[in-house]
């Protein structure tokens, strides 16, 4: 048989036995793991993000951010290509790199693509990349996505907007104030962009922010040292520093001052005398100086001119002969109107600044001559006087303005009919000088001129007219139209009350009250009549009645005017007649009648007389039956009021019979009389009394009446004076009046005592009576002025004018007192009146403004000055009190001379001038007294007092560590109150000169070394402030300077490679190093490792030299090989890393036992046979060598050696020549 078989032959029995064998791991064993196969490659991501600088040169990698590549399963012979499935302009290129089971995709750039790589041209790429696996002539493809994104290199610098900029500046900007701002721009991306902008010179007059590019002042500017600066700006971006960015480009700032216009024009005014001779021509009033303290432009007068006068048309502004001078003439035209010889005139200066500046300066100029002509205050006066007003009473005054006051003289020139009036030719007062009658002439204008007393020139006078009323006083009586003064008039009686029976005609020559006319009735009876007070119309006042009245009045009319003080009167007698009218109705002297007739009475017969009476005279009455009459059987003579029978009664039916009577007298019917009839057929009736007719009536007591009526009537008209009274007639005798003895002859008078005030009343008497005794009075002598008046019907002497001690202190006065009677009777009396001192004069000052200067370190009780006052009052009204009115304590005042001292120590600081009102008070007897201010400037000269005081006292600032040399870090700024030099602060640091320094004169604190944040976080610094004083003032303020730590970690930690392989044996102890890694940082930070990712997670360890260490027994059989994700990462503020993939393979060591595949095998063989297959073990190893191979052997149970076994492939046979079987 061959090799491998063996035959069995069947047997009825089996003998069965046992052999162990065993395999050694002496030969090569190769397993082919299932399941992985070629259609199962894919790349670990669909798309992947890459890394490359701009501008990278060729055949440079990128940086993935991720594992690239494609996991190849163990034991599968696969060959994988990578290529580009974009031609991406030939810029990059694709490597595969196979490292253990995964087959790394690398992407680099084209070797001829430097300097097509621009970030800011273009800054990501995107392609495909497929993969081509082949396996045993068998092809497989795949593709994935790449990002290839271009990373910033900072390799442009920042560009200006402008190569150069140029600004105006007014000398007088503010420090700190903006002025400019400049800005560029730098096409880079993050901090690569950022710009920091610097001066390229040093300068202490400006700064610039760093990051705004904002140009502020930080020194005063002067137009007069420097017109212009030149600045170079710099700016740079923050990124690192690169080839291309080493060239700068400034741009220049050009900072021209521009002079500023400080001043307003100045107005000097010198006025000239202002006495003019008449056509004089021109006359300079005034010379002008107008001078601007500025420069260039602006100390250019533009426009000089005239501004709000009224009078620009009378005076022009002229150019004089000199720059800058002008004269103010008056123009020859006018010197005749000039009003008042005076002019307010404004001259505004404006000047050529930009803006401009204007100045205007108001002053006063009188302009007189020789013929100085006063005005009059007003131009017309109306006033009233009495006609009754004796010589000499004041009636006005007129007043006059003028520069020469007591050179004018006052002067009627027209109007003065029958020359009733004068006026005082210096103080203008206007009175009477003849008697007055308004009858004759009760209006008239006075044209009173004022002028220059000394040329007397009427032409040059300005006028006043004067208009006076005459005001009429009653002197005539009013008259009735009736000549004989007697009427007569008859009316009819019953008039209604208040009915119209007759005017009353009257008239009065005189004017307003005194003309009006009242009418009245003066009757001493009582008459039935009133007449209406002021139209005259007589009226009833009670009915009138004929019958029982009086038939005939006299009435006795007065009418009155209402003239003061006496009303003139004027009677009549006035007749009025009563006429009798109807106006009574019959009355029946009898009534209620009632009786009985035979029904037999023979017709005519008598049957009653009803009379009746009427009041009135001479009235006819007729007598009808009005009712109960129908059949006609009664009649009645309408004469004599018979009633009679008319008719045989038996005709009738009835059996009583109602009549009813009436009485008319032609207007009025009676009340009517009933007759009650009853008819009898008995001619026994006892009711007849033996007569046809039997009438019975009650009487009424209308007859009595009639008789009482006529009596009144008669008693009435009985003669009678109807009461008028006789008319008293005035005084035939006319005597003078007096003064009563107790008036006053000598007075004392206040000059304080106010206008109208009464002085003295004056009353004398007069027996007479009416305008005989009434009484006026004059002030006849000793008051031309007008001083004094007196009332011309009480006698009151009054002031009229204040008074003045000063000016006049005692008068005489003439007073005359005299009746209004015809001829007027007089007498006089002389009265002294003293003006007494008032306390009228405050206290006047030698001037109204002190200044002095004296020194704030002056001693307490030290003179500062000396104050002065007068007072033109007499006695204890001039005596002065000086006092201090301010609220101020630093300050005394002696109360009699007026030394003013210092009470407490004096601070300019607080106080540079004090101004000290002083009050100069009198000591008037009176309870206030007069007083007047005074105003004492005390200005305190400066000594060097205070230190200067930083506000803070500490400041705090942070700034990064990469700012500019030359930016200004702060300003800080300390306060001195001194004046001039002690008031000067200069500043200096006492710490921190190494890294920066400080303007002396502005206090700004800049950078003059570049700040590093991981040498010096913290600068602590001091500024001293000092004043100009010797020795100086000096105070100190503490800056506490935080530096930020700014990223200046550009570059990431790099690898030698993107891979690298490390080998460790299986079952080695725990801190086994396995191999080491380094990265170098381009930065100089220190870098720290970390494993991130990977299958080794947590199975290795790494410390900071980049030592990996296994942190786990390692198992060969159960991982043959592991991948980390190693991180180098710097120290920097914003850290950067490296990634860098670590393959570990893990190493086997013969650490286990064969193993056969099935744990017992079963076989059979022929009882008897020779030889024979039995079976074949097979075994495995899992360790794995190369070199390693499998020996079996028979170890035991076999002691005769029947079986063998192959020791390469494990075939047992048994036979006792086995080694023939084997060998065949």
């Amino acid at each position: 048989m061959k090799w491998g078989t063996m035959a069995v032959q069947s047997t009825s029995s089996v003998t069965k036995c046992l052999v162990w064998v065993t395999a050694l791991c002496l030969a090569t064993v190769t397993l082919t793991t299932e399941g992985a196969g070629l259609y199962d490659l894919r790349f670990t991501q669909n798309v992947y993000n890459v890394l490359v600088p701009e501008n990278s040169h060729g055949k440079t990698f990128a940086i993935p951010t991720s594992k690239m590549g494609i996991f190849i399963p163990e034991n599968l012979p696969v060959t994988i290509t990578y290529q580009l499935l974009d031609t991406t302009e030939d810029l990059f290129k694709v490597e595969d790199r196979l490292v253990g089971d995964f087959s790394f995709l690398l992407i680099r750039t084209h070797s001829g693509s430097y300097g097509k790589l621009n970030r800011e041209f273009k800054s990501e790429y995107h392609f495909k990349v497929k993969a081509v696996a082949e396996s045993n002539g068998v092809t497989f493809e795949t593709t994935t996505n790449v990002i290839v994104y271009i990373s910033d290199l900072n390799d442009l610098q920042p560009l200006f907007d402008q190569t150069s900029y140029e600004v105006s500046v007014p000398e007088d900007t503010q420090l700190h104030q903006s002025i400019a701002q400049v800005s560029a721009y730098d096409g880079d991306q993050g901090i690569n962009r950022e710009i920091y902008y610097s001066f390229v010179d040093k300068t202490n007059v400006f700064a610039i922010h760093p990051t705004s590019g904002v140009v502020t002042l930080t020194r005063p500017l002067n137009y007069f040292l420097k017109k212009e600066y030149t600045l170079q700006i710099l700016a740079q971006d923050r990124g690192p520093t690169s080839t291309q960015s080493t060239r700068k480009r400034p741009s220049t700032l050009l900072v021209q001052v521009r002079p500023v216009n400080y001043f307003p024009p100045d107005i000097n005014v010198k006025k000239l005398p202002t006495v003019i001779e008449p056509s004089q021509g021109e006359v300079v009033l005034a010379i002008v100086k107008v001078l601007d303290r500025d420069i260039g432009e602006n100390g250019k007068v533009k426009t000089v001119q005239l501004v709000q006068s009224s009078a620009k048309e009378l005076i022009s502004l002229q150019k004089g002969g000199q720059e800058g001078e002008y004269r103010v003439v008056l123009r020859p035209s006018a010197q005749v109107e000039t009003p008042n010889r005076g002019f307010n005139l404004t001259v505004q200066a404006i000047d050529n600044g930009a803006p401009a500046l204007d100045r205007n300066e108001t002053f006063y100029i009188s302009v007189y001559d020789s013929n100085v002509i006063p005005k009059f205050t007003v131009s017309a006066i109306s006033v009233h006087v009495e006609e009754i007003a004796p010589i000499n009473t004041p009636i006005t005054y007129v007043q006059a303005e003028s520069n020469r006051k007591f050179d004018i003289r006052y002067e009627i020139v027209g109007g003065n009919t029958f020359n009733l009036f004068k006026v005082n030719h210096i103080s203008g007062l206007v009175s009477t000088s003849a008697i007055l009658d308004a009858e004759k002439l009760r209006n008239l204008q006075l044209k009173i001129v004022v002028y220059n007393a000394v040329q007397r020139n009427l032409r040059s006078s300005d006028t006043c007219i004067v208009n006076i009323t005459i005001v009429d006083n009653n002197d005539n009586a009013p008259q009735f139209h009736i000549t004989d003064n007697v009427s007569e008039i008859y009316i009819q009686e019953n008039l209604p009350i208040g009915s119209s029976i007759f005017k009353i005609g009257a008239t009065d020559l005189d004017q307003n009250e005194n003309g009006k006319i009242s009418f009245s009735i003066i009757n001493a009876k009582n008459v039935p009549f009133e007449i209406e007070p002021f139209t005259g119309i007589i009226r009833t006042s009670s009915i009138l009645d004929y019958e029982t009245m009086r038939h005939s009045y006299k009435l006795n009319i007065r009418i009155s005017d209402w003239g003061l003080p006496f009303s003139r009167e004027n009677e009549m007698i006035f007749t009025v007649n009563l006429q009798d009218t109807n106006d009574n109705k019959p009355q029946f002297e009898t009534g209620n009648c009632t009786g009985v007739i035979h029904r037999k009475t023979p017709v005519g017969t008598e049957v009653q007389v009803v009379p009746a009476i009427d009041f009135d005279v001479n009235d006819i009455l007729q007598y009808h039956i009005e009712a109960g009459n129908e059949n006609t059987c009664f009649a009645i003579n309408n004469g004599t009021a018979r009633l009679t029978l008319n008719c045989p009664l038996g005709v009738i039916k009835e059996t009583s019979q109602r009549l009813r009577i009436v009485a008319k007298d032609g207007l009025h019917d009676s009340d009517p009389v009933d007759i009650q009839i009853n008819i009898t057929d008995d001619p026994a009736d006892q009711r007849l009394s033996g007569k046809h007719v039997n009438i019975v009536c009650q009487r009424t007591d209308i007859y009595q009446r009639l008789q009482n009526l006529v009596a009144l009537s008669h008693t009435n008209n009985e003669p009678t004076d109807f009461g008028i009274a006789k008319t008293t007639l005035p005084d035939a005798v006319n005597t003078a009046p007096k003064f009563n003895n107790s008036v006053p002859k000598n007075l004392d008078l206040s000059e304080g005592v106010a206008v109208d005030s009464m002085v003295a009343r004056f009353q004398a008497v007069d027996q007479d009576a009416g305008y005989n005794g009434k009484l006026v009075y004059v002030i006849r002598s000793g008051d031309v002025e007008g001083y004094f008046k007196i009332d011309m019907f009480t006698g009151t002497l009054k002031v009229m004018s204040p008074l003045d001690r000063e000016f006049r202190d005692e008068y005489r006065l003439l007073l005359e007192v005299s009746d209004l009677g015809s001829p007027q009777l007089l007498s006089n009396i002389s009265v002294d009146i003293k003006v007494l001192d008032e306390n009228d004069n405050a206290p006047k000052f030698n001037q109204d403004l002190y200044t002095v200067t004296i020194s704030e370190s002056i001693n307490v009780n030290s003179t500062v000055a000396q104050v002065s006052a007068t007072d033109k009052d007499l006695g204890k009204n001039a005596e002065i009190v000086y006092t201090i009115v301010s609220n101020t304590d630093h300050f005394s005042i002696n109360p009699s001379n007026g030394i003013i001292k210092v009470n407490k120590p004096l601070d300019r600081e607080k106080y540079p001038v004090y101004q000290v009102l002083v009050r100069a008070s009198d000591r008037g007897e009176k309870l206030v007294s007069l007083s007047s201010t005074a105003t004492v400037l005390v200005e305190l000269t400066d000594v060097n007092d205070v230190v200067p005081e930083f506000t803070p006292n500490s400041y705090s600032v942070r700034i990064r560590e990469d700012h500019p040399v030359g930016s200004v870090v702060t300003v800080v700024t300390a306060a001195d109150t001194d004046e001039g030099k002690f008031g000067e602060v200069s500043y200096h640091l006492v710490y921190g000169e190494d890294f920066f320094e400080i303007d002396s004169e502005t206090g700004v604190i800049r950078i003059i070394k570049g700040l590093d944040y991981e040498s010096h976080q913290v600068h602590n610094i001091s500024v001293r402030a000092q004043d100009g004083g010797i020795p100086p003032l000096v105070s100190v303020c503490f800056i506490n300077i935080e530096v930020s730590d700014v990223n200046e970690n550009f570059l990431a930690p790099v690898f030698e490679s993107f891979f690298a392989i490390g080998y460790v044996s299986e079952n080695e102890p725990i801190g086994v190093t396995v191999m080491f890694v380094k990265a170098y940082d381009p930065d100089g930070d220190g870098v720290t490792y970390s494993i991130r990712d990977g299958s080794g997670l947590g199975r290795f360890t790494i410390d900071s030299n980049g030592t990996i260490c296994t942190s786990q027994v390692l198992d060969r059989e159960t991982a043959t090989h592991y991948w980390l994700t190693v991180y180098a990462q710097d120290h920097g503020l914003v850290p950067l890393h490296s990634r860098l993939e670590v393959y570990i393979e893990v190493t086997d060591v013969n650490d286990h036992i064969p193993l056969t595949f099935e744990p017992v095998y079963y076989g059979t063989v022929v009882e008897n046979a020779n030889n024979g297959f039995v079976t074949q073990i097979q075994a495995f190893d899992l360790d794995r060598n190369l070199n390693q191979s499998l020996k079996y052997t028979i170890t035991r149970f076999d002691p005769l050696e029947f079986f063998q076994i192959d020791p390469e492939t494990g075939m047992l046979v048994f036979g006792k020549n086995v080694y023939t079987i084997f060998s065949a």
